[in-house]
């Protein structure tokens, strides 16, 4: 009877443990970036992560389009403190972000997601500058306020 009580002990003791690391995996923050655009015009945004060495990992996303004098609030990508973020905009007239922080793919027109540093059909390279963020947090301000 005490070895019953004892594996029982000890396989109730597993679940939890097991639980408590999976847990914080099950439900990752995700980045939340808030958009802000003061334009006249309809700006158009993709994002990039960049995870350190590992460009097998490295994902581009778009197209997240805001209206003009609007806001909108996006949440992509688990949060790691460890990775890096950027962001590339343009409206129909002209890109907004030139930078050389990152250089990700785009495709111009549709929804796309790039992953490992893949180039996509119909896709060109481009500069997305890195996004500041705390703790998985940003803002982003287009235009004058």
């Amino acid at each position: 009877m005490k070895k019953v009580i004892t594996l029982f002990f000890a396989a109730f003791l597993m679940c939890l443990l097991t639980g408590v690391i999976a847990a914080p995996n099950a439900h990752a923050a995700k980045v939340v970036i808030t958009i802000n655009n003061y334009t006249n015009k309809l700006v158009s945004f993709a994002f990039a992560r960049e995870n350190g060495y590992n460009t097998k990992e490295n994902t581009t996303i778009g197209w997240y389009n805001v209206q003009p004098g609007s806001s909108k609030t996006i949440k992509l990508f688990n949060y790691n403190p460890n990775d890096n973020y950027y962001w590339y905009a343009k409206n129909s007239e002209k890109v907004i972000t030139k930078s050389k922080d990152f250089v990700g793919w785009i495709v111009k027109g549709r929804a796309f997601k790039s992953i490992n540093s893949r180039k996509l059909g119909g896709g060109s390279r481009v500069g997305f500058r890195y996004l500041k963020n705390n703790n998985g947090k940003a803002t982003i301000n287009i235009g004058k306020r």
